[in-house]
């Protein structure tokens, strides 16, 4: 299986596996639909923050309107006390966006462990080099006495997790665990799928008589939101009009993977996603930004030390031995080390 390292623009969005002899058409479909998800639950997570600390939204007629407005238009949310979580407290909103009927500390910790595990799911963090990674945990494994090296030397690594799995170490363990979240691992539907079925449940547990439908997290859910003349509408991309560039060539609607990456179902390629309105995206830079810092660094340290140098007058070096030129001369007729004490 081909693994396709996903960019928008300069960053690192997710990695993609598929095979090689499957069409490009599929594979953008797919891609996109990965990315819009991951941005769809971006914004459900950004809303259930909100929705935790100030309750449901309120209808859009009334939003950013004063409590003075409110009376005087006789304006009034007929669904606050409706949907209003058991136990709710009111927290009022200083954006008036929402109603302030909040829900008690515990509910909100539902809704904020939600939010954590689905922006786990499609975390970026999970881009990364297999190898070096497990080359990194191992070595980590080693340092902490987890892992024999005896051990790593006649047997597979998959023996060497086993045994150290078989320890009763907890807090070593523990660490172990966190070190796996490095490794890479591909992005699918399922796993965006699974991310909002996460902060649906969620929801349900803690409004247990619904959401408001001029919601924003319950309109994200059903896929009814509309983000006309909004920032997250520039970041969504069409998938009519999505595309794949690498190398500086676009995939080809109606051809296959491997009339642009080749018949080796075993590689891994760079692949940028934008929209055909967009032109051609930015080559990957020759090097990395800590790469060029790293450069940069050492060009100055070494003009640092040139100025040093050219400041230096100093000519004390002159009385060196090596610095002599008449030294060779002397070895050779044998008068170097003559002592004239008598002996």
């Amino acid at each position: 299986m081909v693994i396709l390292h996903v960019k928008r623009g300069d960053q690192s969005q997710f990695l993609y596996e598929t095979d090689i002899n499957n069409t490009v058409d599929d594979v953008v479909k797919d891609i996109v639909a990965i990315y819009n998800g991951r941005l769809k639950i971006e914004r459900i997570c950004y809303e259930m923050e909100e929705l935790g600390k100030h309750g449901t939204s309120l209808p859009p007629e009334m939003q950013g309107l004063t409590d003075e407005q409110l009376l005087d238009l006789k304006l009034e949310d007929p669904w606050a006390k409706r949907c209003a979580p058991q136990g709710y407290h009111v927290s009022k909103d200083t954006m008036g966006r929402r109603c302030g009927l909040a829900p008690p500390q515990n509910l909100e910790e539902v809704l904020k462990k939600a939010a954590e595990t689905a922006k786990e799911y499609v975390s970026k963090k999970h881009v990364g080099s297999h190898h070096s990674s497990l080359k990194h945990i191992l070595s980590n494994f080693i340092y902490m006495g987890l892992i024999r090296l005896d051990l790593l030397l006649t047997s597979t690594v998959t023996n060497a997790l086993q045994y150290l799995c078989s320890l009763r170490h907890m807090e070593r363990v523990a660490q172990v665990k966190s070190s796996l979240v490095d490794l890479r691992k591909c992005l699918t539907q399922k796993d965006v799928t699974r991310a909002l079925d996460e902060l649906r449940g969620a929801t349900k547990i803690v409004f247990p008589a619904g959401l408001p439908p001029h919601d924003p997290v319950r309109q994200e859910l059903e896929n009814v939101e509309d983000l006309t003349g909004t920032q997250a509408s520039l970041e969504v991309i069409d998938p009519s009009r999505a595309c794949l560039w690498a190398c500086g060539k676009m995939f080809l609607s109606n051809n296959k993977l491997s009339d642009h990456l080749g018949r080796n179902n075993k590689s891994k390629a760079v692949v940028k996603l934008c929209s055909s309105k967009e032109g051609a995206p930015g080559r990957e830079p020759i090097m990395t930004e800590d790469e060029r810092k790293q450069l940069m660094l050492h060009a100055y340290r070494k003009q640092e030390e040139w100025k040093k140098l050219e400041e230096d007058d100093d000519d004390h070096y002159l009385d060196s031995s090596w610095a002599d030129g008449n030294n060779l001369k002397r070895q050779f007729h044998g008068l170097t080390n003559i002592s004239w004490k008598p002996k």
